[in-house]
């Protein structure tokens, strides 16, 4: 079945955001993941070599938190999704 990518085109520019930032992410592309979910928030890091990457997941239709490992907290980060960067609390 083919897809029909004109139908929804959030969906599309999603998919590619989605795309380039694997694409420009060693981490993303042949990291070996550490997982770090809970049940509301799907939550990995991915590294390779000095490239490390942080995926945040909300899987649920409202705000969730989820508390990060220590080593991650109060890091900054960049944003690949809508670029920038942020800081991470807890």
């Amino acid at each position: 079945m083919k897809v029909n990518w004109a139908a929804h085109p959030e969906v599309t520019r999603a998919h590619k955001q989605l795309l380039a930032a694997r694409a420009g992410s060693l981490a993303l592309q042949r990291g070996t993941p550490t997982l770090c979910s809970t049940a509301d928030v799907c939550a990995f890091t991915k590294a390779a070599g000095p490239d490390q990457a942080l995926v945040l997941v909300n899987v649920r239709s409202t705000p969730s938190t989820c508390l990060l490992p220590a080593a991650l907290a109060n890091s900054p980060w960049t944003n690949m999704l809508q670029a920038g960067t942020l800081t991470l609390g807890t």
